[in-house]
């Protein structure tokens, strides 16, 4: 899946982002195209798509009536220009038509049951776009005599396919002031492609006859790779000569083979003089090996900077035969000047690593923070060669825990990975292992439970659930499993509210899930019913909201090294094929598991990297040779992954070597966090020896300051800038930061409006200094009050001393 970040590709643009779509979304048919693109179970995955890819402006093609539904229902706080009722393709000729009458009939479902065809609707996000006009033409219409064939086949003449045209609108940026004219159109199919020059003629009408030099931005499936309207002056995005490109060289699909075909770029996204591109993507998401429509959305990061900006008279528009919409009014906004109008909307946490949320830096560096080592670790350690002994812990190897706070129990619990039997450490004691060459011998794998009142003293219960060893008297809960659990809140059979996804250890060691009521008694595994992982690894999945997707993190095996795979699945039944996400940089950064969790409007994961190991990367002079360090990384999407600060151990290791060092000194293995009472707690597996090597196994805490996974700290003796993107203020509650100030260092912050220029009374000088430990710390302003912003679009300036920035917690529109 490809995506465009909000942010301008040049770190010193200042002006918003416009992101524009076209698509191509497959006219409903029941029967025509089999069920892998029928309407309904593609419409939930077009709509997760355009809400994944938040376009501000989407031209559609091949929209019938019911799908129109269907899409405003999927994009609510979006305007929409489409027709209102259908009419006949012969009424529909005319030019004279006013918008809302466009309306070509297609055979939709049964061929003798035609319904209206809805060809080209736009739709616009309501709070950064205003829709001043609109209209709409025939570019290639079926009586058109000049531009057809003398006798076109009648039934394609009757669905339209022959008759073309174009919806234009005049839109207001509401972050910038600037208007531009949008066009979005539909050509005709290849086999009418003589038809095209007079397309194109018709179009350029539309386009030539604006007034003055306001900027075009012109989006359409035009059925052709090239495009004839290049020598007059447009610029196809993709083309632009310093777009960063991203995504497949082709948009259109086999609707046989679901491939994509290659060099079929027939989607184009146009843009005038005046416009600049910063990027462009061809999204290519799937969900089983199938893409939501048999073209492939294009989506292209669009500026139109001041010297751009100029004023176009309705009425020319008009004379190009486009007549402006009657009595068409301002479209409801999310939000005013009033803030009593405002609807009420809770703070939200946003982590400023995510440069989606950010214009411009300056002096500044992402850098990673350090949690620190709890000094109660390790809070437990293997039990086997204790008196009395646990027979069940003869090995943690890489514990791969599942930390969770239960607020239904106040308690916290872990689920984590042991060798129930590992001859060769259950033959070996401690002592004896120094003077002896390592072997594993026979194994077999377990999921072992504890719980904790205060996260620091840890019970192994003695669960009665599996029996080993004679006995079920210990805390085992399954065997011949290797994954991961979670607490799907959202679930609301009570039944499946714990989950586990991993790897069944026998057979053919298919991927399965499992569900539980207490976490503790769990159903039979249900394996997949299609693909499957390598999987040995810290396999966990999650429920991410914004994807409405069960998103599961396993491990790949490629090219002879160890790779990070993502799969997801609506039902936690049906998965994707695991498809790779991540891959080290040889063999000694070798990404070995990721657990991953949602925080502060990302996704962020916690990567195991192994560097080298015998017979891979077998350079034993490196002192950190056959260990495991724990990074961090963060996205978007849980499909586009950053490393922060690659090659630097987020987790500090202990100190010292096998096997007298400390107990975390070889390998870290970590779980998602547990974020409670301002705190983030860090549990880990930590071992003292290498990866592949003799080593004892424990459960350990690491502690991290509130949102403090990194932030932008100003470059020494240097001030830092950091420049967010727009945010339309709510107003409710205050404006708040996470931040650390060193000694003799500062932290102030402005509020800029969409002309460039700070606001009055909430300038730097304005700001009232911050704590040194800023932890949730209000930002006030002299005299001034945040809830005067309200409704306001503004961008926010922190100006950096001798500190680093995290986060801001506020209440922003969507």
């Amino acid at each position: 899946m490809q995506s465009l970040q909000s942010s301008s590709r040049n770190p010193t643009e200042t002006h918003p982002v416009l992101r524009v779509m076209s698509y191509n979304v497959l006219y409903h048919h029941e029967t025509r195209w089999g069920d892998a693109y029928r309407w309904p179970p593609r419409a939930p995955r077009v709509g997760a798509l355009l809400r994944r890819h938040a376009p501000d402006l989407i031209g559609f093609q091949e929209v019938t009536a019911g799908q129109l539904g269907d899409l405003t229902s999927a994009l609510p706080g979006y305007g929409v220009v489409s027709p209102e009722s259908p009419v006949s393709p012969e009424s529909s000729v005319n030019p004279e038509n006013p918008v809302g009458q466009v309306s070509p009939s297609v055979m939709d479902g049964d061929a003798e049951r035609p319904a209206p065809f809805i060809a080209n609707p736009v739709f616009y996000a309501q709070q950064r776009l205003r829709l001043l006009r609109f209209g709409w033409r025939w570019l290639a219409a079926p009586k058109e005599e000049a531009a057809i064939r003398a006798e076109p086949p009648a039934a394609e003449a009757a669905r339209g396919w022959v008759g073309r045209h174009a919806v234009w609108c005049l839109f207001e940026d509401r972050l910038t002031g600037s208007s531009f004219v949008y066009l979005n159109t539909h050509w005709p199919t290849g086999r009418y492609r003589d038809l095209h020059a007079a397309c194109a003629r018709a179009l350029w009408v539309m386009v030539e006859q604006v007034g003055g030099e306001i900027p075009r931005i012109i989006t359409g499936d035009f059925n052709r790779q090239d495009n004839l309207l290049l020598d007059r002056g447009l610029i196809d995005a993709w083309e632009a000569g310093d777009t960063l490109r991203s995504g497949p060289v082709g948009s259109k699909v086999n609707r046989e083979t679901h491939q994509v075909v290659p060099g079929s770029t027939i989607d184009h996204i146009l843009v005038g003089r005046g416009v600049r591109v910063s990027a462009f993507a061809t999204i290519d998401d799937q969900e089983n090996g199938l893409y939501p429509s048999d073209h492939l959305p294009v989506l292209a990061a669009l500026t139109i900077p001041p010297e751009a900006e100029h004023s176009a008279a309705p009425a020319t528009l008009e004379a190009a035969g486009c007549p402006s919409s009657s009595g068409a009014t301002d479209p409801p906004v999310r939000f005013n000047t009033g803030a009593g109008s405002l609807p009420s909307i809770p703070a939200q946490r946003y982590l400023l690593l995510n440069s989606a949320l950010l214009q411009a830096t300056e002096h500044v560096h992402l850098q990673a923070g350090t949690p620190v080592r709890d000094i109660a670790s390790p809070l437990f350690v293997e039990e086997y060669w204790t008196s009395p002994p646990r027979i069940w812990e003869a090995r943690y190897d890489n514990l791969y825990p599942s930390v969770i706070y239960d607020d239904t129990m106040d308690l916290f619990r872990i689920w984590y990975k042991c060798f129930v039997h590992d001859a060769g450490s259950g033959q070996t004691s401690p002592r004896q292992r120094p003077a002896v060459p390592y072997r594993h011998g026979a194994r077999q794998r377990g999921l072992l439970y504890a719980s904790s009142h205060d996260g620091l003293s840890w019970t192994k219960p003695s669960l009665g659930v599996v029996e080993f060893g004679g006995s079920t008297s210990n805390n085992i809960v399954l065997l011949d499993v290797e994954g991961g659990v979670f607490k799907d809140e959202r679930d609301p059979d009570a039944a499946r509210r714990y989950k586990f996804f991993g790897r069944q250890d026998t057979g053919s060691k298919p991927m399965i899930g499992l569900h539980s009521a207490d976490g503790v008694h769990w159903s039979a595994p249900v394996p997949w019913p299609r693909h499957g992982a390598r999987a040995d690894t810290h396999n966990n999945a999650l429920w991410a909201p914004d994807l409405e997707r069960y998103v599961g993190i396993t491990r790949g095996w490629s090219e002879g090294t160890r790779t990070v795979l993502r799969t997801e699945s609506p039902d936690f039944v049906h998965w994707s094929e695991p498809t790779e996400i991540m891959r080290g940089d040889g063999p000694y950064d070798e990404l070995y598991s990721m657990p991953v969790w949602r925080y502060g409007g990302v996704y962020l994961g916690l990567l195991a990297v192994l560097h080298g190991s015998p017979g891979h990367g077998d350079d034993r002079s490196r002192p950190d040779w056959n260990t495991v360090t724990t990074e961090l990384a963060w996205s978007p999407d849980t499909v586009h992954w950053h490393r922060v600060q690659p090659g630097r151990p987020w987790i500090p290791m202990g100190q010292g070597t096998y096997p007298h060092g400390e107990a975390d000194c070889g390998c870290i293995y970590a779980s998602a966090p547990v974020c409670r009472d301002g705190e983030i707690l860090l549990y880990y597996g930590g071992s003292n020896g290498r990866h592949n090597d003799w080593r004892e196994g424990s459960l350990n805490l690491a502690r991290l300051r509130q949102d403090g996974f990194a932030g932008y700290a100003a470059a020494p003796e240097q001030t830092g800038t950091v420049l967010t993107r727009f945010f339309a203020v709510a107003g409710t509650g205050d404006f708040r930061v996470n931040a650390d100030v060193r000694a003799g260092g500062s932290l102030r912050v402005e509020v800029v409006g969409p002309d460039g220029c700070p606001l009055p009374g909430f300038r730097l000088e304005d700001c009232q200094p911050l704590p040194a430990l800023a932890v949730d710390a209000p930002v006030t302003w002299k005299g001034r009050n945040w809830g005067e912003l309200a409704g306001r679009v503004v961008r926010f300036r922190f100006e950096l001393r001798q500190a680093t920035l995290y986060s801001v917690v506020a209440a922003f529109m969507a």
